[in-house]
């Protein structure tokens, strides 16, 4: 039997957020009989960290302050020196810092098999950052996407050719996130809870659900609106829920480190975006037995399928109307929940979704004549 193939996955670092889940998720459970995981970061900090090294996945730090700092080339040596010790033979980047800089030190370095992944729109990216990914795009053997929606803009305004994106689902702990288990003990007495999980940045819209909820405060004086993360926007939503006269009706539990109990706190999961991919919140939601309604933007739709759970951007009295039918009907929470949850079960389990990513990885090494 062959041995395992050693690859190295690349992120800036390993906080909580959605492609950093997914970094760890396949640092920890790709298949060991094929494959040996490495993880290297611009930043080895974060709470996910000490998962990895809890399970004995070798780890890299990388680091250099900026791009624009003389430490980079000092960071690319770190790194060739590591890709040359271990004999990787597969480079695969998470992010855009991971994009720019691990693919051009792998491609210098000869690695077999190098591969991008684009989890987000590109308009979100700063200018000079878009067009080096345009660069780096020419430099590797193809690029992971993790929805649809997002392949197509891709093909459609960055030119990648379509051979060279390949659809991956984020993959989500169906174990972990079941209905089942502990429940965050926050609102007594509120019923129903609308909930969102979510960094409070711009792009995230969920000053949008705090107007949407204002309105509909009123008429569903029992419900409350529990809001897991921070960022930026932190303070401002803060002020702005008492501006509203909503102190009390809304939880803003900050950063977690285990955000099931707080999911299953939730009735309706709301997700606001602005501008998304895939959402792993909105999955890890559906999980849980959450309903889950959604802006109508980017992979949402892929996602929440029935189009009267999803509302325009930005609008909040469109959000109001979408979810004013459920915060009045038990039964029908119920039902549109469990069809939420077979779908994540049948279409982003850790087996498919990292089954599908190995078989990637095993269909380069091939081309390349690496493997048999």
């Amino acid at each position: 039997m062959s041995k395992p193939v050693p690859v190295l996955l690349m992120n800036y670092d390993l906080r909580f957020g959605g492609t950093e889940c997914q970094l760890c998720e396949t640092a920890l459970h790709l298949d060991r009989s094929r494959f040996t995981p490495h993880v290297a970061c611009i930043r080895l900090q974060g709470r996910r960290r000490a998962e990895l090294e809890r399970e004995g996945v070798p780890l890299v730090e990388c680091f250099f302050p900026s791009f624009g700092s003389w430490r980079v080339f000092e960071a690319a040596r770190r790194m060739a020196t590591y890709l040359h010790r271990h004999r990787i033979q597969v480079v695969h980047s998470f992010d855009v810092p991971g994009n720019l800089f691990a693919v051009p030190v792998a491609f210098l370095s000869r690695v077999p098999v190098v591969l991008s992944s684009q989890r987000a729109f590109r308009e979100v990216t700063p200018g000079w950052y878009h067009r080096f990914l345009r660069l780096t795009d020419r430099l590797v053997d193809g690029t992971v996407v993790n929805s649809a929606n997002l392949r197509e803009h891709l093909q459609r305004h960055d030119g990648i050719a379509a051979k060279r994106l390949t659809l991956v689902y984020n993959s989500v702990d169906l174990e972990r996130f079941s209905p089942s288990g502990p429940k965050a003990d926050v609102l007594a007495g509120c019923s129903p809870v609308i909930g969102c999980t979510s960094m409070l940045r711009p792009e995230k819209g969920v000053g949008t659900l705090i107007e949407a909820f204002a309105l509909l405060s009123a008429r569903y004086p029992c419900a409350g609106l529990l809001l897991v993360g921070t960022g930026p926007q932190h303070a401002e939503m803060e002020t702005r829920a008492e501006q509203l006269g909503l102190t009390g009706r809304i939880h803003f539990a900050g950063p977690v480190m285990d955000v099931a109990p707080w999911l299953r706190r939730m009735d309706i999961f709301a997700l606001p975006s602005l501008s998304e991919a895939l959402s792993n919140s909105l999955i890890e939601a559906m999980a849980t037995g959450c309903v889950a309604v959604a802006s109508d933007v980017g992979g949402n739709a892929e996602l929440v399928c029935d189009s009267l759970c999803r509302f325009r951007p930005g609008d909040a009295e469109d959000l109001a109307q979408t979810l004013e039918p459920l915060l009045g009907d038990g039964d029908l929470r119920a039902r549109v929940a469990a069809e939420g949850r077979a779908f994540v079960q049948s279409t982003f389990s850790r087996e498919e979704s990292l089954g599908r990513l190995g078989d990637l990885y095993m269909q380069h090494l091939r081309r390349k004549g690496v493997a048999p």
